[in-house]
């Protein structure tokens, strides 16, 4: 059983060309390397684990399956994956699974967590499958890495037109890092935070802003570099991923309110309404033949108005609310 690790992380280009790269390649000499009655099924582990092909010899559909491996921008679920890959060999005598991985083991203890979980269960007899060796290869260096954690976008409840942005980053290196975090909305510059991170610094801060208008925004890592003073032709060795250099999430749009006020003429009511963004206000001094649609009515003072049919209720100056049907009336 080969266990094959497509998550985001196999992206990165400190193990030529890629890990997820080297790690085909290395299932390949896997494949190339069977004898005759040997049987091998592919399992990724992915946020799902998911058998790609199930036991079989035949080594051209292993190699097809293999080359049409793609890397995902989901996590990895490696002990899922083992356990399928396991239930799959069965209680084979020579079931062995091997894992293609970047190391979301320790890469100096390799299979420490599956060998304990072996062990715990070496009492009960039926634990056949469990006790299926378990090899690790692991393809990934020590490369320095700085990416967006978090990203999140969130409409005021006080102001019409605010919005909030939550925005972490990490720097998974062992020197420090500095870089730029642009933020853009309808690829319109919104902000940009220049970043000085410490190794294994995460920076994390709530940006206030303000826009009618939603849409994507997209928040992404440009000219990193080590530290300070460094020229930008050295952001290549200090970021060995770039799948976690940008980010997106979606901002609601605010919609507007159609107000029209029927009166013969009030300044301050007016401005009332238009105070509000959120509102776009109309006046006349008549009401209009056809009843305005997805508009609020503001009556004021002697208005003369022919009711639609059906039920239209309109609140008099003390406060009550009268129902009306279909005739001419003054209010």
């Amino acid at each position: 059983m080969i266990v094959i690790d497509n998550s985001a992380s196999m992206r990165a280009t400190d193990v030529a060309p890629s890990r997820l790269e080297a790690a085909r390649a290395a299932a390949l000499n896997v494949v190339d390397g069977l004898r005759f009655q040997d049987e091998v099924a592919i399992v990724l582990a992915g946020s799902t684990p998911e058998v790609v092909v199930g036991m079989t010899g035949h080594a051209p559909t292993l190699r097809d399956a293999i080359d049409q491996i793609q890397v995902s921008d989901n996590p990895t679920h490696i002990d899922s994956a083992i356990e399928l890959g396991r239930q799959l060999i069965g209680n084979h005598p020579h079931g062995q699974v091997i894992v293609m991985t970047d190391g979301c083991v320790d890469a100096g203890q390799p299979g420490e967590r599956s060998q304990a979980a072996d062990k715990s269960r070496a009492s009960d007899k039926t634990a056949v499958v469990a006790r299926t060796p378990v090899e690790f290869r692991l393809f990934s260096s020590d490369a320095a890495n700085v990416g967006i954690t978090q990203l999140q976008v969130l409409r005021s409840l006080i102001d019409p037109l605010g919005y909030e942005i939550l925005a972490s980053v990490r720097n998974a290196s062992t020197r420090a890092v500095a870089c730029r975090l642009e933020l853009t909305l309808n690829d319109i510059p919104v902000d940009v935070i220049p970043l000085t991170l410490k190794p294994e610094e995460l920076w994390s801060r709530s940006i206030e802003k303000t826009s009618l208008e939603g849409g994507p925004l997209q928040a992404v890592l440009t000219n990193i570099r080590e530290g300070e003073g460094t020229h930008e032709s050295d952001s290549g060795e200090r970021d060995q991923l770039d799948a976690d250099n940008a980010a997106w999430a979606l901002l609601p749009s605010r919609s507007t309110q159609q107000v029209l006020i029927v009166t013969a003429g009030n300044l301050f009511l007016q401005k009332v309404f238009e105070a509000n963004p959120l509102v776009e206000v109309t006046v006349r001094k008549d009401f209009p033949e056809q009843w305005p649609a997805d508009s609020i009515i503001v009556l004021h003072r002697d208005v003369p108005l022919t009711i639609p049919s059906g039920n239209v209720f309109i609140v008099d100056p003390v406060g009550s609310c009268v129902g009306m049907r279909g005739s001419r009336k003054r209010v």
